[in-house]
């Protein structure tokens, strides 16, 4: 019974060393690799400190709640004029109001039945609503990061 060690590639790129039986017929026969025979690392590992979760893991501060100022902005711009409408005591009609404010569709009457489409309509409340969530993306996102340096700056609740 000859044994002698072969180096192996491996799958991934570069190699490994196997210990081998060689039989009469002059094939391999893999035999276990004992850890006193295998090349051991000769060169110094430096011990790192600390925990190594601790250390992969992103620092990022708790999740707080935020409000996002430019499209509440948008909205409350389209629904002024209806919340109004609907305080003074006709709720319906200030319904219809925000339904053609954000739609376009100018209901009618008292059962609601469509009278026509109007674009002008969302100037009022549809328009404001876009420009408030463009504003939120890309002023408050990655261009300018507003929505960072107001959290580096420890401000509460506000977001852009």
């Amino acid at each position: 019974m000859v044994i002698k060690t072969i180096r192996i590639k491996k799958k991934g790129g570069g190699t490994r060393l196997q210990r081998v039986e060689v039989l009469k017929s002059g094939k391999y026969k893999f035999v276990k690799n004992s850890p006193s025979k295998s090349k051991k690392n000769t060169k110094t590992i430096k011990k790192r400190k600390g925990n190594r979760m601790a250390r992969n893991k992103k620092r990022r501060g708790k999740r707080a709640f935020t409000l996002p100022i430019a499209p509440i902005a948008g909205l409350a711009a389209g629904l002024a004029g209806p919340i109004a409408i609907a305080a003074a005591g006709n709720p319906p009609y200030g319904l219809q109001k925000a339904i053609a404010n954000y739609t376009g569709v100018v209901l009618g009457g008292s059962d609601f039945k469509f009278q026509r489409f109007d674009y002008t309509q969302m100037q009022n409340g549809l328009l404001p609503l876009v420009i408030g969530g463009l504003v939120h993306k890309f002023v408050g996102g990655a261009p300018l990061n507003m929505n960072r340096m107001l959290a580096s700056a420890n401000v509460p609740i506000i977001r852009i």
